[in-house]
């Protein structure tokens, strides 16, 4: 949500914009709708996104069309992944490719190690 939703006018960029306002919800439905709520831009804030045209409450209801999903099957800092989390990972994908999807395997180098961030 950076740039979508204000941190302002108290502060600026949180954790150097490493934490953003938002919640945890048990929908994305939800999260749309707590996003319709609180975004937009407040006095001082040094950027902001431009504003959707159709509310996010709105665009949940659409059917997004076949999607193209990038799966990472191994842990952020060459850690192993463990055999339950595998299994889960394994039956979304075969969900998300029964709903029309396609879904690749992915590689993210973040560069620095876990441990330094």
């Amino acid at each position: 949500t950076r740039g979508r939703v204000s941190m302002g006018p108290a502060l600026d960029e949180g954790f150097n914009g490493l934490a953003v306002q938002g919640c945890v919800s048990r929908t994305v439905r939800d999260s749309a709708a707590l996003l319709d709520l609180i975004r937009g831009p407040e006095p001082g804030d040094p950027y902001f996104a431009e504003q959707p045209r159709i509310p996010y409450s709105e665009e949940v209801t659409r059917a997004p069309g076949p999607l193209r999903i990038g799966v990472l099957p191994q842990a952020w800092g060459g850690r192993r992944t463990t055999a339950p989390v595998a299994d889960a990972l394994e039956r979304t994908v075969r969900l998300l490719e029964s709903l029309g999807h396609r879904t690749e395997e992915v590689a993210v180098g973040l560069g620095a190690g876990w441990e330094e961030f």
